[in-house]
């Protein structure tokens, strides 16, 4: 009898320990699947569904998951436990985490804390938030190539340099991970900082070159209806053409040169794509100092409500 009890109690000992094992390797599965699926793995996200995890018990997990594997070196999940406290509003936790990532070499935990809003949320002085949108493009990020090249040529966080500026632009316009509306501003700012007669870099010949190749953009953005891009494209270009027009100082040439900038200007401000490019477009247009009579404008208007471009012997 005794020897009968001993051997049911052992037997439910191994079953439970059997049972418990098996809950452990089906926890860890569970949250592996929680892991790969909040990465945006599809396979991981179908195999969820048979699990039927309520939201609170998604999130627990989740959460468990992400801090261990961020503990373990994880560089992608250290990013996105740093996006689950943004989401949270805990921003000292976000910057915590985000940093981990970056400095593991998680390029967009690097474009999150480059980012001016973040850095503001987070309390970062324009000096660090300069730190990261520099680590962010010499590690090919595009967009923080641009940004960088800003600071350096206004001075915002870092001692303002022309020079450096002017690199930081020419890595943008051949960045081939950058977003277009970055190449066309890049473009734009240096057609400016070449067309300027006061900054110690005026050079025609590549001003013409960044005139050129927004020109392009422009009847690019044109013939594929892209109406963010037609107006920021004529937006560039027209503030290129008021930048010290390098194609001649002639008394003609400077007034066609005006109208041409004119005409743009007025394309960018009338696509009304965005508010910000469309008060920018017409600040400009004030300062050029050209007035525009108005069956001219009804014309530019038209063409900018088309997307067309059909002044410019561009």
């Amino acid at each position: 009898m005794f020897i009968a009890t001993l051997a049911v109690i052992i037997f439910v000992v191994v079953l439970a320990l059997v049972v418990r094992k098996q809950n452990i390797e089906n926890q860890k599965r569970v949250k592996e699947l929680v892991f790969l699926s909040a990465c945006g793995n599809e396979e991981a996200e179908r195999a969820l569904e048979k699990a039927n995890l309520s939201p609170q018990e998604y999130s627990q997990l989740l959460e468990i998951a992400l801090r261990e594997k961020a503990e373990n070196g994880s560089s992608v999940a250290a990013r996105l436990l740093g996006t689950r406290f943004y989401t949270e509003g805990d921003f000292k936790q976000a910057y915590k985490w985000y940093r981990r990532a970056a400095e593991a070499g998680d390029l967009p935990a690097m474009h999150q804390l480059a980012e001016d809003r973040f850095a503001e949320r987070c309390g970062m002085n324009p000096e660090e938030s300069f730190k990261w949108k520099l680590y962010a493009a010499n590690h090919g990020d595009g967009e923080n190539m641009l940004y960088t090249a800003t600071c350096l040529r206004v001075g915002h966080g870092v001692q303002k340099s022309i020079k450096e500026a002017v690199m930081w632009y020419e890595r943008t316009c051949v960045c081939k991970s950058a977003p277009i509306w970055c190449v066309t501003d890049a473009h734009g700012c240096l057609g400016e900082i070449y067309g300027a007669r006061d900054l110690g870099f005026f050079d025609p010949a590549k001003w013409q070159i960044h005139y050129n190749a927004l020109k392009q953009m422009l009847r690019s953005a044109s013939k594929q209806r892209s109406a963010v891009g037609y107006a920021n494209a004529a937006y560039r270009l027209g503030c290129v053409c008021a930048t010290s027009l390098a194609r001649g100082t002639e008394a003609t040439e400077q007034l066609k040169n005006k109208r041409r900038a004119a005409y743009l200007l007025t394309l960018a401000y009338e696509t009304q794509e965005s508010q910000i490019l469309a008060d920018l477009a017409l600040e400009r247009l004030k300062k050029l100092d050209y007035e525009i009579d108005d069956a001219a404008y009804r014309i530019w208007a038209e063409d900018a409500k088309n997307l067309n471009v059909s002044m410019i012997a561009l």
